[in-house]
This record gives structure tokens, sequence and C-alpha cells, in this order.
């Protein structure tokens, strides 16, 4: 490909960057390129997240998608826009450029468009083993059913048994590898009592963990608990608590959990 040679600059992160030529890793343009832009009239960043032709190439070039993984501010005012986001999700290079962002991902995952480019990994579950994978708790406690924190319902949980040492332990083995860079875990209703210093963990086995991410659960009513980390891809994934809020029992509980990911 041939560098694109017109002096147009876009506008990054608030400043006016180089024109085109000078920031190779931003943008390679062919001859295909010069008249997509053109003839869009592309002269600004925002130009640029309002074409679907124009983003639809970008997306094609490799060296463009990771210049625009460092790029905050195209992921600021990009994720705000459904045009954007969804040729971000068609990209063949998201998954090696801005899903391995913990800024990017937080901003994906923070817009309302988010399912352009990931999915709730788990449907709502109806069992342990349905109707994917393998929910459970450690110590589990058979009044407070592991799936039920995948259930999609706000007014169930699972839990622990009470008097139980720490750490307990909130999982799920997926069955097959999936492609992971966020978790969710909301608190609802009169869930006061979740895990607190927790440690995400994933395996590829079941038995050979590996930490991703330390995290401190906000038990404040109506918290989104959004965790971002580079993607990664695992069979396994779960929680490690070393300890709750609710001191007096030992106990922890989640109402719900969500797994984002590809």
């Amino acid at each position: 490909m041939t560098a694109y040679s017109a002096t147009i600059s876009f506008t990054l992160d608030g400043e006016t960057a180089a024109p085109i030529d000078d920031v190779q890793t931003w943008l390679k343009c062919d001859s295909t390129g010069r008249s997509l832009q053109q003839a869009a009239g592309i002269t600004t960043l925002a130009d640029v997240i309002a074409n679907s032709d124009v983003l639809g190439y970008l997306m094609s070039d490799e060296s463009a998608m990771k210049y625009l993984a460092r790029s905050t501010g195209f992921a600021e005012e990009g994720c705000a826009s459904e045009t954007f986001m969804t040729a971000l999700g068609a990209s063949s290079w998201v998954d090696d450029t801005v899903l391995n962002s913990d800024i990017w991902v937080e901003k994906i995952c923070n817009s309302q468009y988010m399912d352009k480019v990931l999915n709730d990994l788990i449907p709502a579950m109806t069992s342990n083993t349905s109707p994917v994978g393998t929910a459970y708790v450690l110590p589990n406690s058979n009044d407070y059913l592991p799936y039920k924190m995948f259930d999609k319902d706000s007014t169930t949980f699972s839990g622990t048994t009470q008097y139980a040492s720490y750490p307990h332990y909130y999982g799920m083995n997926f069955n097959s590898n999936k492609m992971i860079c966020a978790i969710n875990i909301p608190i609802l209703g009169n869930n006061g009592y979740p895990p607190k210093d927790c440690i995400l963990q994933v395996s590829d086995d079941g038995s050979n963990w590996r930490d991703i991410k330390q995290f401190i659960i906000d038990n404040t009513s109506g918290a989104n608990n959004l965790i971002v980390f580079s993607q990664v891809s695992t069979k396994y994934i779960r929680i490690k608590a070393n300890n709750g809020y609710y001191t007096n029992y030992n106990w922890s509980g989640i109402f719900e959990w969500y797994i984002y990911g590809r």
C-alpha cells in the first residue's frame, strides 16, 4: 500500500495530528482509500467516525487498527457512534488491537452499542449445566445454587455456605475456549454481602490458574463493578474471594455476574 500524500489532518485526543502521510502507523491508503476519503470530504475525526465506507476500509488495515488502539480520543468519540461500533465489531483486527487496551474495552462496555463488538457470553442459565457450561460456587450452598448468578434474574443469587473459611470461589467452565475481556458484577436489590477483595483467575484445564486482575467489589446499592482487562482466551474463569462484607457468618453471595467477550 502507498501512503496518502494529501495534507489532510485529523483531530486526535483534542489536538490536530500530523498529515496522514506523516502518520504511517495510523493510516495507509491506496487509490481506493484516496477515492473514498475525497468523495466523502473527510477532514476530521468526526467525519471518519460518521462514514461507514471509510471506517470499513480503515479497519481492514492492521497498521491503522494498531494506531487506533493507542488513541483514547478515538475511543471516547467512536464508541458513542453506532456506525463506528458496527464497523469495529466487523474488523478482523479488533481482537489483536483495541481489545488489548483496558481503556478501549471500558469505553466499549459502557457504550449503548456494546453488542456490536462484545457479547454476554453466558445466556440465561436454567440449571448449573444448562444451556451452556458448568457454573459452580465453592464452598457450595444448596440453598443458593451456582447458576443463579447467571440466570438474568435480579431477584435470585448464588451463595456460599455459612461459616466457611475463605477463599470462596465463583466460577464457570465454558467447556470450550472463549475470548474474554471484561466482567461486570452489579449490586442489585438488597445484595449488600458480595465478596470484597477478589482476584479474577483463568485456566485452560481447571487445575492450573493464573491471575488476571485484582479488584474490590463495591457493595453500594446500584453499583456496577465493571472489571476490564486485555483479552484472554480461556476455558475456565473464576472469582477468588479472599474476604467478604458479611463477616458475622463468613457468607458471600452474587446476584448477577456478566462475562463479556467474543
